[in-house]
């Protein structure tokens, strides 16, 4: 079990399974909900604030393993990662059950063509791209700081 998962949220392994079922779950609903590969996501999905992409996200934080960190982690055996792999796998295929439900409740009505950020707040994605990521370093090197030394 990590250091810092044990220092945030002690050492019990069952709240570490759970997080691990719910993350795993979302892992790979975001990425079967966005269509594309995992680590793009976070890389590009999310600055162009798509909902998969958040998903997905959320799902690698709270698994704490990115898709071919789980599946590396469950090679070598370890538990937390094999369990995660074994959820993440669950959800690409509740995914795959809910996935005509999903369009003709959500994915279609909601699709308002070419909307954006920048679009409906009439501003240049500069100026919400910044302050976020001003945000996201602030939080990493301020207010988690100690976690990591």
């Amino acid at each position: 079990m990590p250091e810092l998962w044990k220092a945030t949220f002690g050492p019990s392994q069952t709240t570490r399974y759970v997080a691990s079922f719910f993350g795993g779950v979302l892992l790979l609903f975001g990425a079967r909900l966005a269509g594309g590969c995992t680590s793009g996501h976070l890389i590009s999905g999310i600055s162009q604030l798509a909902l998969s992409s958040f998903i997905f996200g959320i799902g690698w934080a709270i698994a704490g393993y990115c898709p071919g960190a789980c599946v590396v982690g469950s090679a070598r055996g370890k538990k937390d990662a094999i369990f995660t792999l074994l959820v993440a796998l669950a959800g690409a295929f509740l995914f795959s059950l809910a996935l005509p439900f999903l369009e003709s409740t959500l994915i279609q009505p909601a699709n308002f063509g070419a909307e954006t950020l920048e679009s409906i707040l009439g501003s240049n994605g500069i100026y919400i791209a910044l302050p976020f990521s001003i945000a996201m370093l602030f939080i990493a090197f301020f207010v988690l700081k100690d976690r990591y030394e």
